[in-house]
């Protein structure tokens, strides 16, 4: 399992409050059923917004809801809609649109239950054509061409070594980190004058409060949802890439080898987005520790868990709640980073968004985010003994990982 802290973490206490009420979720049973009560009326809405990606990503939240066990049907329809082929409409709708291509074909398609139109959908072979310099649209197709659970670990197939090499001669790694969100909130913006109010009362308020999500906006809560089922759903397994590659090895094939060894490299070094970094950085050490017909326990040294540290010295601290900040960040402080998101890459989203929020609330952080790359550059032993220190806190939470970076922050002075 590849450790990652990612906004997600900072998110958490939101995400779970808006997930359904159930038998696992009591802690917040009220605040999620009102929010349950609410919000499908909102999703409803935006299938009919006039932007493809938003009616797309409001039909995933729809279908996220109903696997969960809630209702797909709209208020003010006794039929569910047809999800999936919406989203299929969405993409012809707006046919160069890559990242919504790659958002609903890794939704729909890369799931456990394809909709009916994948199987005869040309859309892999669209993907490659819209974005032909992009590893991603070419590793998609590896789950795309029937392998899957044992199947995982075999050596790749000819066609699939041919999307592996693929990718590998790519110039750069985009998973479309965020895209449609930004045009997703402006679009909740504009609804939620037109629907009911999202009123909390009583046990659900004193919740909201408990979780700091009392004063956050609607659009804010309803991102975080969207947010949730992009990260969850919308993205494909990586499993065959790893077995691919160590059973391809251990089997001596020099061009698979070749080929994965570059790819590796190519996610680490030419991708924005955390998740593809720490895949490629964990395919890298997977297979340093293949020898032809074995495969020893990997050790991971203290220069790969570095990147941890860094991720989350520049980590936002208010993006949704106010828990880890003095007071409020302004109201389109999500939209700004969602935004930078799409043009600049996760890493320098979380960069420019930790900064805005030092400005306003420097004793939030440990150090100015803009002094998180002079880490790097300590003596090596001082660099292993502040990994070490890390690791030992993994456990403890925020206020001891911040304990490691100012004593981090005092060697730079």
């Amino acid at each position: 399992m590849i450790r990652m802290i990612g906004v997600l973490c900072l998110l958490a206490p939101a995400v779970a409050f808006a997930q359904p009420s159930g038998p696992d979720n009591d802690g917040a049973e009220a605040y999620g059923a009102a929010w349950n009560a609410w919000q499908p009326g909102l999703w409803c809405h935006l299938l009919d917004d006039d932007t493809p990606f938003v009616r797309a990503l409001a039909s995933m939240t729809l279908q996220a809801r109903a696997s969960e066990g809630s209702a797909a049907a709209c208020p003010d329809d006794g039929a569910p809609p047809d999800l999936p082929a919406l989203r299929r409409q969405a993409i012809d709708d707006d046919p160069s649109n890559a990242a919504l291509a790659t958002t609903v074909y890794a939704f729909d398609c890369l799931s456990s239950r394809p909709a009916p139109w994948c199987e005869a959908s040309d859309l892999p072979l669209r993907l490659a054509t819209l974005d032909p310099d992009n590893a991603y649209a070419h590793l998609l197709a590896l789950r795309g061409i029937g392998r899957s659970g044992r199947e995982d670990n075999l050596p790749f197939s000819g066609e699939e070594l041919e999307h592996v090499l693929r990718a590998a001669s790519a110039s750069h790694v985009d998973t479309y980190w965020g895209h449609g969100l930004p045009e997703t909130w402006l679009a909740v913006e504009a609804a939620v004058d037109s629907l009911p109010p999202l009123v909390f009362e009583g046990e659900a308020l004193a919740q909201a409060r408990e979780a700091g999500l009392e004063h956050t906006p609607v659009t804010d809560m309803a991102t975080i949802e969207l947010i949730a089922v992009q990260v969850a759903l919308a993205q494909p397994s990586w499993s065959r890439l790893y077995g691919g590659c160590q059973a391809s090895i251990r089997s001596g094939d020099d061009i698979a080898e070749a080929g994965c060894t570059t790819l590796a490299d190519l996610m680490e070094t030419k991708s924005q987005t955390y998740l593809v970094q720490s895949i490629g950085r964990g395919l890298t050490s997977q297979m340093a520790t293949i020898v032809r017909g074995e495969t020893r326990e990997p050790k991971r040294s203290w220069q790969s868990q570095l990147s941890g540290v860094m991720q989350y010295c520049w980590q936002p601290r208010g993006l949704v709640t106010e828990s880890r900040l003095p007071g409020p960040m302004p109201e389109d402080h999500l939209y700004r980073y969602l935004s930078d998101g799409v043009s600049l890459g996760e890493a320098r989203a979380n960069q420019d968004t930790a900064t805005r929020e030092y400005e306003r609330y420097p004793e939030a952080f440990p150090l100015d985010p803009r002094r998180c790359e002079d880490i790097l550059d300590l003596p090596p032993d001082t660099l292993e003994s502040l990994v070490t220190r890390w690791n030992e806190a993994m456990t403890e939470g925020f206020d001891a990982w911040d304990d490691v970076l100012r004593d981090a922050a005092k060697q730079l002075d």
